[in-house]
């Protein structure tokens, strides 16, 4: 089997142990060799597919070894509006655990939050131990700091918050 056919089952076997179902929905070859030596698949969902209501697309992009190692998921407007984000970028290890998943928050979610990106950052068992919060532009001046860096125990409770401010640290304390 050519890799075009090899990666493009990969990602389809993906999406389908993702969501479940294929359904309606368009599968473009982006580029066949990307930043990672491999294919990017992008899957374009239809406005009236019932499976995947709250995805517009979903861009995979492939190492050398047909291996996932990033995956973009965009989300529609009446998603983003009921859960603040806008767009996700998971990504994954070698074995295909993900290490880490980053949420790109709306402006309105930011505006009420003071958070305008997140990411959260995994161990080989699937745990989170850190995360990371991007502070919106406009919540800096009265915060102080503009990115705050919590490592977790293995219960998630944070046991370390750093506070930074254009990569510097200005504060660590226990909660």
């Amino acid at each position: 089997m050519n890799t075009v056919r090899m990666v493009i089952l990969s990602f389809l076997s993906l999406i389908i142990l993702l969501s479940g179902v294929v359904s309606a929905e368009t599968t473009s070859v982006i580029s066949r060799n990307n930043e990672f030596g491999g294919m990017t698949l992008e899957i374009v969902y239809s406005s009236v597919d019932k499976e995947s209501k709250d995805t517009l697309k979903i861009a995979g992009y492939f190492n050398s070894s047909n291996r996932v190692v990033k995956k973009e998921i965009f989300y529609t407007d009446s998603h983003a509006g009921q859960s603040g984000v806008d767009r996700s970028i998971a990504w994954f290890d070698g074995n295909g655990k993900t290490t880490q998943l980053e949420d790109f928050y709306t402006d309105k979610y930011a505006d009420e939050s003071g958070v305008s990106r997140a990411i959260h950052y995994f161990d080989g068992n699937g745990e989170i131990t850190k995360l990371e919060d991007f502070i919106a532009d406009r919540h800096v001046s009265k915060k102080g700091f503009n990115r705050r860096v919590a490592y977790v125990d293995s219960d998630g409770h944070p046991t370390l918050i750093e506070l930074y401010m254009n990569d510097r640290l200005i504060k660590t304390f226990n909660p």
